[in-house]
């Protein structure tokens, strides 16, 4: 590992479903199987969501909009 990592930005992430947020999960898991460490900054548009999650071995925090 040379220090590098992935940071994906986006306006909602999961467990919120549509198509973005679908590919971009996949995307992320996919990563970090391959051992490349990625994080998901999204908004944290919905209250009842945490500002700061790990889904599936991805780190998400949410921030506000």
């Amino acid at each position: 590992m040379n220090g590098r990592g992935v940071c994906l930005l986006l306006e909602s992430y999961a467990p919120l479903e549509g198509g973005t947020e679908r590919e971009a999960r996949a995307l992320a898991e996919g990563l970090m199987r391959g051992g490349i460490p990625t994080f998901v900054v999204t908004l944290q548009n919905h209250a009842p969501l945490p500002v700061q999650a790990w889904i599936e071995g991805v780190e998400v925090p949410r921030v506000p909009p």
